[in-house]
């Protein structure tokens, strides 16, 4: 064999090195009793490492729930915190114990919060700098120790979406519409 195939050879059998990533997708059902609405954040885990801080409606400095929530409630293990802006708004941070993390691939809900901030408020621009959007979130690898001493985070937009009985209803009643239309 030649030296150049030796090398190239020698290359394949090297390990494949992969940086690990953190990554999430979420949305928030909800459900509405008069005008006070109770919103479930559900996060799935699309990383390859463990999540251990959700914080819904914030970016470093900027908290972007309009109406702070009544009442809250969390996954088991995970603590809520609350966190200000006077005048422009609260966020909520959820962290966890290492070892309750949320694993690659897991789902967990229960993140849980009520106020009279509607759907329409969640999925829309925050009143604090330029704008961004209510549902900014960021998930860390840890539970939340500081910008640098929390892992790897990643970015999320959360919107809400109708719980699964309201998605019905109106699927139902789009279908009697369709239905009405087509015999007059």
């Amino acid at each position: 064999m030649t030296k150049s195939v030796l090398a190239f050879t020698a290359l394949l059998a090297l390990p494949v090195v992969t940086e690990a990533q953190t990554n999430a997708d979420a949305f928030i059902t909800y459900t509405q009793n008069n005008s006070v609405f109770t919103y479930d954040i559900t996060l799935h885990n699309t990383g390859t490492t463990n999540i251990g801080t959700l914080w819904y409606a914030w970016k470093p400095g900027e908290n972007y729930l309009p109406i702070a929530p009544s009442s809250t409630s969390s996954p088991n293990g995970w603590t809520l915190t609350q966190t200000t802006s006077p005048g422009f708004g609260t966020a909520l941070r959820w962290t966890v114990p290492a070892a309750q993390e949320l694993t690659p691939g897991a789902t967990l809900s229960g993140f849980t919060f009520t106020t009279t901030t509607t759907p329409g408020e969640l999925a829309g621009l925050s009143i604090f700098g330029n704008h961004p959007p209510v549902g900014t979130t960021f998930v860390y690898e840890h539970a939340f120790a500081g910008l640098n001493g929390s892992g790897g985070f990643a970015t999320i937009l959360v919107n809400p979406v109708p719980e699964p009985a309201s998605l019905a209803a109106l699927g139902l009643g789009a279908l009697c519409l369709i239905r009405r239309r087509r015999r007059g």
